[in-house]
């Protein structure tokens, strides 16, 4: 079977061929005998009984956003701590790297004392944001680049897309020549401001869609509005972002920076300039030589009309 695992060399998540366990396989078997009758053949040759259970997913998973919970929790403990205490054991090696990760991203203090840092203490005040690099991308945006909305905005939208495939089916006018993100963030304009201007009762997600064109995207515009009115009602709680949070500026270069403070690692430069090859860009790091990382442009990315 196909599994998702993080690859601790290349930092990525990859789809990854395993063999399957045997409650995994005795778990198909009893799903397909409830569906209808007929024979079962096994197209593999290995003995099931040598892997009884799947290995677990904390295993097998990237471990900077769990230690980051733990820690901000009511337990101030991180993976370290409570390693000892779960069934099975994350690698050592996979903790100390989320480590290393929050310490590059000035989130803990250096070992042995491993405590936050100020923009750790800051971090931990916010939402969950799903990811420790958009957390900082949310938290630039309300203290240094005044578009902390837009910042909102945009990881609201971020966090129930799992394909590029939403971007094919935006109409054109939404499509802004900044990027896919800028696109996006202007698609959550559009609900929001109707959304915003019409009473709670009143607003029909349905009606809209049909009227702005988006209803191929409204069961993810749906998912969107639903984790955006969560965000928005825990920053109207916090005294300290709730004023920042309001702030809205469309500015593509403020939300840039403020995306480059959380994804430094993740800037690409185009190769089409240096080597003439279109659609092909290459990781850079000014911090340590980097690998040949190699990304190829999306076929759906509206930018793929710049080149």
């Amino acid at each position: 079977i196909n599994i998702p695992v993080y690859d601790l060399e290349t930092k990525t998540t990859v789809l990854k061929e395993v063999r399957a366990a045997e409650s995994t396989i005795k778990q198909r078997l009893g799903r397909l005998g409830r569906t209808k009758p007929g024979d079962y053949y096994a197209l593999y040759d290995y003995k099931v009984e040598d892997k009884r259970y799947p290995t677990p997913q904390i295993c097998q998973s990237e471990l900077i956003n769990i230690d980051f919970s733990l820690r901000k929790s009511a337990l101030k403990m991180g993976l370290n701590g409570m390693k000892q205490f779960l069934p099975d054991e994350p690698s050592q090696p996979a903790i100390d790297l989320a480590l290393n990760q929050q310490r590059k991203l000035q989130i803990l203090t250096a070992a042995p004392n491993e405590q936050f840092t100020t923009q750790g203490v800051a971090l931990a005040k916010l939402p969950d944001f799903g990811s420790l690099p958009m957390s900082i991308s949310v938290l630039s945006g309300l203290t240094s680049y005044q578009c902390g909305r837009d910042l909102i905005c945009l990881s609201s939208m971020l966090s129930v897309l799992n394909t590029s495939a939403i971007i094919k089916a935006i109409p054109n006018q939404y499509k802004r020549p900044e990027g896919d993100f800028m696109t996006l963030l202007q698609v959550m304009d559009e609900i929001l401001l109707v959304k915003q201007s019409v009473p709670a009762q009143q607003f029909d997600l349905n009606q809209v869609c049909q009227a702005k064109g988006l209803t191929a995207i409204q069961h993810v515009l749906n998912q969107a509005l639903r984790r955006y009115t969560n965000l928005e009602k825990s920053f109207n709680l916090s005294n300290e972002y709730c004023e920042a949070s309001q702030k809205k500026s469309g500015n593509w270069k403020l939300i840039a920076k403020s995306l480059i403070s959380g994804y430094s690692d993740h800037i690409f430069v185009s190769l089409k300039e240096i080597q003439g090859r279109i659609h092909r860009f290459e990781r850079w790091n000014y911090k340590q030589k980097p690998r040949i990382d190699i990304a190829v442009l999306d076929l759906q990315s509206s930018l793929i009309r710049s080149f």
